[in-house]
């Protein structure tokens, strides 16, 4: 399996604890077929509507998980709300998502609190920005995303298969 399409089932799996969505773990299974996995269960997964019912879905995901050798048992929610926030980070930095919107939802989501200081400094942000500081610096409001994506750099990759683990 390609480190890629890892990574987008690990991010298909954050998504969907934090979410409740499973449209990514779809579009992950899609990406590992056209890496070549010939698994069935992949198959099924890939080919699986996004509006079935959470149990169906749930149980698709664990076979797919299963027959390429991943297990995310012990992701925590705090684990999945980062691997979350990075995509969200990453989204906001291409344009499609606003400062605010993710400002707002690390506030809301993850709330104060985190023991990684740059999960807490991104969550404060949204304090800043509301009350303290209404006229942020961009150049400092780009020091606190950049701060969390160095601090959380492993947060998708230490979830591949051993075998696939640089």
């Amino acid at each position: 399996m390609e480190d890629s399409t890892a990574d987008a089932f690990t991010v298909a799996h954050a998504r969907t604890l934090v979410f409740g969505d499973f449209r990514s773990s779809i579009d992950a299974a899609v990406m590992a077929l056209l890496d070549g996995d010939e698994a069935l269960e992949v198959a099924e997964l890939a080919g699986a509507s996004p509006s079935l019912g959470w149990s169906e879905a749930r149980a698709l995901v664990r076979r797919a998980h299963s027959a390429l050798g991943l297990d995310y048992r012990p992701m925590s929610d705090e684990d999945a709300q980062v691997i979350a926030l990075r995509v969200m980070v990453m989204e906001h930095r291409s344009g499609a998502r606003s400062l605010r919107e993710l400002t707002s939802w690390a506030h809301d989501v993850i709330m104060h609190g985190s023991s990684r200081r740059a999960v807490e400094r991104l969550v404060q942000l949204e304090d800043d920005l509301e009350v303290w500081q209404p006229r942020r610096d961009r150049v400092e409001v780009d020091a606190v995303l950049d701060a969390f994506l160095r601090e959380t750099a492993d947060a998708v990759a230490r979830w591949r298969p051993a075998a696939i683990r640089p």
